[in-house]
């Protein structure tokens, strides 16, 4: 079992922290699928955190994003808060595999529930220097973010 809160030692915990926190204070992402021709497409969608700390997302039915969900469950959703210079603050990329969410009783109508079991991340810190520019990323062979 993966997810946000379930995270154990690594070499770059204040990273790991900080990118659950992110995800923690954000609702609102970008999830990147990859179309039928191939090229990656961004959606915007909004997300609660399950239990485990995994992004759980209402996809409208019919949409692009729930087609190229139909024919590859591997995602990226990207989240930044927005409430600050997007320069000037940090992002994390979770990467994963998503499957419906385990109810759908809240499911908004025309839309299922679909919950992004999150394997890996991308931490970007603080984009306005370029020290802290490279991207840090931890996937679960490392630890469980």
């Amino acid at each position: 079992m993966h997810g946000l809160h379930q995270l154990s030692t690594c070499h770059q915990l204040p990273f790991l922290q900080t990118a659950r926190t992110v995800a923690d204070l954000c609702t609102e992402g970008s999830l990147c699928t990859v179309s039928a021709d191939g090229f990656p497409i961004g959606a915007p969608v909004s997300y609660r955190l399950d239990q485990d700390g995994n992004p759980v997302m209402a996809i409208v039915s019919g949409s692009p994003e729930a087609a190229n969900l139909e024919r590859s469950n591997r995602v990226s959703l990207l989240v930044q808060p927005i409430t600050q210079p997007a320069r000037g603050v940090a992002a994390v990329a979770l990467q994963g595999s998503t499957a419906a969410a385990d109810t759908q009783d809240d499911a908004p109508d025309g839309t299922q529930l679909v919950k992004l079991t999150v394997d890996s991340c991308v931490y970007y810190g603080g984009l306005d220097h370029v020290s802290a520019a490279a991207a840090i990323g931890c996937n679960k062979s490392d630890q469980q973010y």
